[in-house]
């Protein structure tokens, strides 16, 4: 089910904000447990750290731009020493950057103990190689560096259609299930509307619309839990018009 909500005050977004970093970008040190609710996006490019990432598209009722695809997420770190050992390239288990967006981990999962899926792996342990560090269901917000709230932006939940089968590791005969890269949620007004056929009743999305020009931040919460991959997706709007006034350039998702 497609959610709509109003434009969000900038009242939720004033505490976190000091503990962004300038410019937003892949945080190239040992991340804090107090830096880990800060997430860093880029409108578009790529980021090349020996780890391709993931795709996402949104296949939601409206065109946001050209940000309908979400990729990532990375660890921006390759030059701090996290463990100790005085040999950089220690990953600090948060994945902090995205492109368009970001990947907000909030449920380790598990494995499937019966149906369809049975035995295989589920949630951001298997999926994204991050442990949850986010609790669902709480405020997710956004500040871009240029248009502050002015930015609209999408929070995701990405299933497996219910035929759609888990991939099987050749090597270690280990099967996860991590959605399907697509999110197509079903519209209950869409009378063309099929659930598992032109839509996916299992995804989510909750539409933020942009605050007001001279707002400082954008934000809501989600009513609904983390994808299979264990995740909130969160997709930045590329577009700007009339009905949307600022168009992403590079920010900060807090949760």
């Amino acid at each position: 089910m497609r959610l709509l909500v109003p434009l969000a005050t900038t009242l939720l977004l004033l505490s976190p904000i000091g503990f962004a970093h300038i410019p937003p970008g892949p945080k190239n040190w040992c991340e804090s447990p107090s830096e880990m609710h800060v997430h860093d996006y880029w409108p578009s490019g790529y980021y090349a750290n020996g780890d391709p990432g993931h795709m996402w598209v949104y296949e939601g009722p409206d065109n946001h731009g050209d940000s309908n695809f979400l990729h990532g997420p990375w660890d921006g770190n390759v030059l701090g020493d996290c463990n100790g050992d005085t040999v950089p390239l220690d990953p600090d288990g948060h994945k902090e950057f995205a492109i368009a967006g970001a990947i907000l981990a909030a449920d380790d999962g598990g494995v499937y103990p019966s149906g369809f899926w049975a035995g295989a792996s589920w949630g951001s342990d298997a999926c994204l190689g991050e442990m949850a560090d986010h609790v669902p269901g709480t405020l997710i917000s956004l500040t871009d560096t240029a248009t502050g709230g002015a930015v609209g932006f999408s929070v995701l939940a990405d299933y497996a259609r219910d035929s759609f089968p888990a991939t099987v590791d050749l090597l270690t005969g280990e099967s996860t299930i991590c959605g399907d890269g697509i999110i197509e949620p079903c519209d209950a007004s869409d009378p063309t509307a099929v659930d598992q056929v032109t839509c996916n009743t299992n995804d989510q999305a909750l539409d933020v619309y942009p605050s007001a020009i001279s707002s400082l931040s954008n934000g809501a919460i989600p009513g609904f839990a983390p994808g299979q991959n264990g995740a909130y997706l969160v997709l930045v709007w590329g577009s700007k018009s009339p009905a949307y006034p600022g168009a992403a350039t590079t920010g900060h998702v807090y949760n």
